[in-house]
Order: structure tokens, then C-alpha cells, then sequence
């Protein structure tokens, strides 16, 4: 190994303080300390030639000795570390492969336990009925400064640059976006990453990163079975997947993402609409609560300040903004107005906590027009003058 080691010393000498090297993953049989960003994570600490001789020569025997070689060269030669982010969702399905742009896609996981991405959790310690079948965003990162010179002092160690095709942009922004979209809630629910051939130098499983929100665990319209060696197989009631959600929907989602998340950026009001919706989507909203929450969406959206008479303008704004004509114009002040006076009651106690058919449809109305009128106003790229509305 002493060959090796020299090769190293004389290659990586920029990067190395006595015999020490700082890396950006984990030495065979090391830890060090874990970062974690949103979209990968990574070891950083300081480690000896000794030890990083040994990881080389493990992430030989798995890649081979010539492709080892090839990305210690690329990672000296300033070239990112290569990795994906998986992150299952919630209230869409795939049933094929939808590439949005080149490095982001959505695609439906396994539903036998085998055939999962060896980058899954662990299965020693995790449920796989978790995540067989869902839909997983799976997203290109590349980690810049592989190897750093050691500082004197941990905390001045340079800060490594994670660069994605999704840029500023944040997983739970495509999940609001796909929520107005697809007119369902879309959340995200399991996280992990697989660190591709980087974790051939670690001579360990890969590592994950799992998050996940619990209640989003639910798999109701599915079963589970264990067949003949032990393995989880998920079946879908009746054989009947989700209905796949379309493609033109997801790549629609994915093409206002920047304009809304800029409208929500730069208008409070507009954010407030847009969060208060997506919760008010939520199905295990309660119906006075949604209520409540649709009520101060439509608020946000269509009124500019305090007023008496706040459920009068908001109904008739509501119809201009979204009537073609004066019939349909009428039909939405309507419904706005039948909204209002029942999320009042709501408001004030005096609302059923099951809601009738009819209580629902009118709530169901007033989403879908609160919908309506978030993505009209994405579309336009600009929140509009309200008054100017009225005043046409």
C-alpha cells in the first residue's frame, strides 16, 4: 500500500496539511461529521493518507482499480461529486417515467421490496410499505470541493457549493405548484440519497438521510403480502392503481413554479392565499377548518384592506376577475357569496362538524375558484389592481 500512499501524497499535495487531507466523504471504517443540506448529504472531516489509501483501494475492488483512479483525478481537478435526491410524494402518481427538464424527473418505485434502488433505506431498520409504488422526484446534484486543504480551525473550513437543476427553488415549492396545478394536495413525504459511486470509497451500505411526516403515511387503497423468501410485495385494491396524473399537468406545474414562487415572494397577501389553499386541500383538513382556511385564502386574494363589507367585495372582485360574461359572472358571486356566509357560521361556532352534501359542494366550489383565480393571477405574472378590475 505504500505505493499508493506516495501516488496520493504527490497528487493531492495541495490539499494536504502534514498527512492529514480534508474530504467531503467517509474513509473506510471512519465517520466524521455529517452535513446535511436539502438536497444531499456528505461527510466532512480531516483524515490521514493511510486511511484514505485504504478507502481507494476498497472503491477499486467495487468500481475497479482504473475508475478509482479517474474520479480521485476528476474530484483533484475541481470536477463535483456526482449524487441523487429522492423524495417521495404524496397526491400524485406516475405509472411511467416524466422527465420535467434533464436531471429532474418523477417516477413510481417498485412494489416488490427486491427491485427497490439499492439507496433506499435501510431495510433493517425501516418499513419498505412506506415507499413501495409511490412516486419519488428523483433530482441530478453535484457537490463541489471534494477535497479541501484542513484548516487550523474546524469552523474555517470551507463551505462546499450544492448545485441542482431546481436552482433557488425548493422541493415544497413544486409541491405547492403541483397542488394548484393538479387541484390536489400534494406534499412530500420520505427523503433519502444515494451517493452513487462515491460510496464505494466508504466500504459501507449507502448512507440515507430519511425524513418523513408521519401523517402522510396512510396507504389506503393498498395491501401488503410476503412472498416465499420474506420479501414485501405491495398490491393495489382490486388491481386498481391511482388514476396517473398527466404529464402536461406535471410539466405546467414545473413551468409557473418561478413566477409564483416571485409572486409569493414579493406580496404577502398572495402568499398568504396560496398557503391558506393548500391547507384548506389538505384531507384531513376538518371542515370547519377548511372553511376557515379557504375563507382567509379568498380574502388575501381579492382584498386589499380591511372592510366592512368584505364579503360583498370579495364576491363581486371574485366575478370579474374570473367571469368571461355577466351570466357567469353572476354564477360566481353567487357561489362566493353562499361560501362566505357559511364559513361565517363556521367562524363563529355555529357550524355542523360534519358537513351536508350541499355545505360541501359550496365549499368544493369556492376552492376550485380560489384556484382559479391563484393561477390566473401566476399566468398574468402580476398581482392585479382590484379596483382597475371593478372599475372596467
Amino acid at each position: 500500500m505504500e505505493p499508493l500512499m506516495c501516488y496520493l501524497r504527490a497528487n493531492l499535495q495541495e490539499y494536504i496539511t502534514g498527512d492529514e487531507i480534508g474530504l467531503r466523504f467517509s474513509t473506510l471504517g471512519s465517520g466524521g461529521r455529517r452535513i446535511y443540506t436539502d438536497w444531499t448529504s456528505y461527510s466532512q472531516d480531516n483524515h490521514d493518507i493511510p486511511t484514505l489509501a485504504k478507502s481507494v483501494l476498497s472503491a477499486a475492488g467495487y468500481l475497479g482499480a482504473e475508475r478509482a483512479a479517474e474520479l480521485i483525478q476528476e474530484w483533484k481537478d475541481g470536477k463535483p461529486r456526482q449524487s441523487k435526491s429522492y423524495t417521495t410524494l404524496v397526491g400524485v402518481h406516475v405509472d411511467a417515467p416524466v422527465e420535467i427538464i434533464p436531471g429532474v424527473s418523477l417516477r413510481q418505485l417498485p412494489m416488490l421490496e427486491t427491485e427497490l434502488p439499492n439507496a433506499t433505506p435501510d431495510r433493517k431498520y425501516q418499513k419498505t410499505r412506506d415507499i413501495l409504488g409511490r412516486t419519488a422526484l428523483v433530482v441530478d446534484v453535484a457537490t463541489s470541493s471534494v477535497f479541501f486543504k484542513p484548516p487550523q480551525k474546524r469552523e474555517d473550513t470551507p463551505d462546499a457549493k450544492v448545485s441542482t437543476p431546481f436552482g433557488h427553488q425548493r422541493i415544497e415549492q413544486l409541491a405547492t405548484a403541483l397542488s394548484l396545478v393538479c387541484n390536489n394536495h400534494v406534499a412530500r413525504a420520505w427523503g433519502w440519497h444515494d451517493l452513487l459511486e462515491t460510496k464505494a470509497f466508504e466500504g459501507t451500505e449507502p448512507f440515507m438521510a430519511l425524513q418523513n411526516s408521519p401523517k402522510y403515511w396512510s396507504r389506503s387503497g393498498t395491501y401488503t403480502t410476503t412472498d416465499r423468501d420474506g420479501n414485501t410485495v405491495l398490491h393495489w385494491m382490486n388491481d386498481q392503481p391511482p388514476d396517473a396524473t398527466p404529464p402536461e399537468q406535471i410539466r405546467k406545474a414545473w413551468e409557473i413554479l418561478p413566477d409564483l414562487v416571485n409572486l409569493m415572494s414579493q406580496h404577502q397577501r398572495f402568499k398568504i392565499a396560496v398557503e391558506r389553499w393548500v391547507k384548506a386541500s389538505d384531507p384531513d383538513a376538518t371542515p370547519a377548518d377548511r372553511m376557515i382556511d379557504l375563507r382567509v385564502a379568498l380574502e388575501s386574494l381579492y382584498i386589499m384592506s380591511d372592510n366592512r363589507e368584505l364579503g360583498f367585495r370579495l364576491s363581486l372582485t371574485g366575478a370579474k376577475h374570473l367571469g368571461e360574461d355577466l351570466e357567469e359572472r353572476k354564477s360566481i358571486k353567487k357561489a362566493l357569496n353562499d361560501f362566505y356566509g357559511q364559513s361565517s357560521r363556521a367562524i363563529h361556532g355555529t357550524a355542523p362538524d360534519k358537513m351536508r352534501a350541499k355545505a360541501t359542494a359550496i365549499t368544493d366550489k369556492a376552492a376550485n375558484l380560489c384556484r382559479k383565480g391563484i393561477l390566473k393571477v401566476v399566468d398574468a405574472k402580476a398581482r392585479p389592481d382590484w379596483d382597475e378590475i371593478l372599475l372596467r
